[in-house]
């Protein structure tokens, strides 16, 4: 239902741009909350679970009653669930997208591995109990996956502050679009709103006048740059489904996602009423 209006903005096409540009500015911002949203349960996932299953590597001249030794050793660890000896076939599954199966496999000096998976809620000195496994085979690894997750955390961070700078851009493009549109509307409407004020209309009259026509223009813009946001969202989480190889990493569209989508298209009609009132306020004020 359209709300009558004293003003005659049906004919006005001052602001006509107005809802394609909010509707890329709210796709945008949507995404942008999302990545946020994403990375940092990436991250909480990654540092909670500590990557639980530690791998420890011995050098490929090992022999095999060191790394039965080392077997045992683990298996005897308090905080130890369970460590299993990795095979050579499951070796040779992992390196053949990478090298062609053949001859030069068998030649490969491959080391042996050894997958170990903690017990939940449980502290595990892992330097020490690599000094313990040395005894029985030299070389050995413990890789707990600390040092990969702490180096994931400083470009996660970046990427997050760079997402929030982009959203502060979206939003003052948003301030500066609604701005200008306001400007044009009240210089074509002048006329029409001196003749108001000589009728009795008070400012906050008019500036509300202005407030639902441009409301009602980031709500048509904020739909749809929700639906393609929404539609890219679904998308993105579709393709590495149905990749045989996972070039892209799957994701979960949490609660947080959600929230983000909404969101967003309710934060730029808060700013574009702000900008409004704040725009078309100041210019009443100069008109009398």
């Amino acid at each position: 239902m359209r709300i009558a209006s004293d003003l005659a903005f049906s004919r006005d096409s001052s602001a006509w741009f107005l809802p394609w540009m909010l509707a890329v500015i709210v796709y945008m911002g949507a995404l942008a909350l999302a990545a946020i949203i994403v990375a940092q349960l990436a991250l909480d996932h990654w540092q909670s679970d500590n990557y639980s299953a530690v791998t420890i590597q011995l050098p490929a001249g090992a022999k095999m009653g060191a790394v039965t030794d080392v077997l045992d050793v683990l298996n005897r660890t308090s905080g130890v669930e369970r460590a299993r000896l990795v095979t050579r076939e499951e070796m040779i599954s992992l390196l053949e997208p990478w090298l062609a199966a053949g001859e030069l496999m068998d030649q490969l000096p491959i080391p042996w591995l050894i997958e170990v998976l903690p017990r939940k809620d449980s502290s595990i000195d892992w330097a020490a109990t690599q000094n313990q496994l040395s005894l029985h085979a030299s070389g050995v690894l413990v890789d707990t996956g600390v040092a990969w997750v702490g180096k994931l955390n400083g470009p996660a961070r970046t990427f997050q502050a760079t997402a929030v700078l982009f959203l502060a851009l979206i939003i003052f493009a948003t301030i500066s679009a609604v701005s200008l549109a306001s400007r044009a509307a009240l210089a074509i409407h002048s006329d029409t709103i001196e003749v108001m004020h000589l009728l009795g209309a008070e400012d906050d009259y008019i500036i509300r006048q202005f407030q639902r026509r441009f409301a009602g223009l980031a709500t048509r813009g904020g739909i749809a740059g929700t639906a393609l946001a929404v539609i890219t969202m679904f998308t993105i989480n579709y393709i590495p489904t149905r990749l045989e190889v996972q070039l892209l990493p799957p994701y979960e569209i949490s609660t947080g996602c959600w929230v983000a989508v909404v969101a967003m298209p309710m934060l730029i009609i808060v700013v574009s009423a702000m900008s409004v009132r704040r725009v078309v306020g100041r210019e009443l004020s100069s008109m009398l």
